[in-house]
């Protein structure tokens, strides 16, 4: 049971594992850890975001026609596609340097940035596990 408590609670503090990230946080704010799936509502916020924007210029390296994400729940992978949304979007031409601004593709944005019409689709609500007619009417909502 020991080894339990020590795998729930570890004994030491949480700065020992973001130094970086809470450092940086200002003292005046309070850290909130929450769900948000949309990357332009956290930063217009002033929400806390763990800079993962370095990942799109490698992924643009990769001249990769997809690119699995293959992570288990509850690691980001909705905020950085919707951080992905938000970057190749040209509606957010000029929110660019708001959003992105003080991250590092801000600083060092690649030549697609802010060049794409985005398609946003959502699939999470169709209920694949009834008729097709059900599944159709719910795709076509």
């Amino acid at each position: 049971m020991a080894f339990l408590r020590k795998l729930v609670r570890p004994r030491f503090p949480l700065s020992h594992l973001f130094p970086r990230f809470l450092s940086d946080a200002p003292s005046s704010k309070t850290l909130k850890i929450f769900s948000e799936e949309l990357f332009i509502d956290l930063r217009q916020e002033s929400g806390y975001y763990l800079d993962k924007t370095a990942f799109i210029s490698k992924i643009e390296d990769l001249n990769a026609r997809a690119i699995p994400s293959l992570r288990p729940r509850r690691f980001g992978k909705t905020l950085f596609l919707s951080t992905l949304f938000s970057y190749y979007d040209i509606k957010n031409r000029e929110q660019f340097e708001q959003l992105f601004g003080d991250l590092y593709i801000g600083k060092n944005p690649t030549p697609l940035a802010s060049s794409f019409l985005i398609l946003k689709r959502n699939f999470a609500g169709l209920r694949t596990n009834e008729t097709y007619d059900v599944f159709n009417a719910d795709f076509h909502e």
